[in-house]
């Protein structure tokens, strides 16, 4: 029995530990407005080959050279491809 509530707990801390953890990411939910990536806000993706549309941010890290999260490309993976952004 005690065995049982030990492995109980160990499931419930890890249920609630992924729970914050989750990746509730949305692909192509943010475009590259200079040196900064920004939330979309409507707009549209035109065909232009060699060009990015919009982007993925799957991490939140910063460093010494990007201090700001939103202008790590770390952060960040292309969605759509061979397509620009258009406000």
């Amino acid at each position: 029995m005690k065995n049982f509530k030990l492995l109980l707990a160990t499931a419930v801390v890890f249920a609630v530990g992924s729970a914050f953890t989750a990746n509730n990411n949305i692909a192509g939910e943010y475009v590259l407005n200079g040196d900064t990536w920004e939330l979309k806000d409507g707009g549209l993706c035109r065909d232009e080959a060699g060009s990015i549309c919009d982007y993925t941010k799957v991490g939140s890290a910063t460093t010494p050279e990007h201090p700001n999260q939103y202008e790590n490309p770390d952060n960040f993976t292309p969605n759509r491809m061979d397509a620009r952004y258009e406000p």
